[in-house]
């Protein structure tokens, strides 16, 4: 295959072959090495409402896929504020509206 490293040599050179390449290896992880999130899960889930729904009584327990991703509560409460009162086209108007808009995409982008 294209890319792969060759395998010809001792299994050392294999893995500082990997390793140059940026391929980690993966293991089955212990207990002790699986990542442990920097916030207790059920904080992390309170923030996304539709994570308190159950679907076939049980609660959903994914937040995103190919097509689409959930969103925290504040990023609803923003989207919400944003298109009850500043909705606007962005560097196209020379009102006020449009220049409110612009500034907040702009903000937004230097996050």
């Amino acid at each position: 295959m294209a890319g792969s490293p060759k395998r010809s040599g001792p299994p050392h050179e294999a893995a500082v072959e990997r390793s140059r390449l940026g391929i980690v290896a993966t293991k089955t992880a212990t207990k002790r090495e699986a990542a442990k999130p920097s916030r207790p899960i059920a904080e992390i889930r309170a923030e996304f409402p539709i994570l308190a729904r159950k679907v076939n009584g049980r609660q959903i327990a994914y937040l995103d896929s190919g097509a689409s991703a959930q969103k925290p509560l504040a990023v609803i409460e923003a989207l919400d504020d944003y298109n009850r009162n500043r909705h606007a086209n962005v560097h196209r108007g020379v009102h006020t509206l449009s220049e409110e808009a612009t500034s907040l995409y702009e903000g937004a982008r230097r996050r």
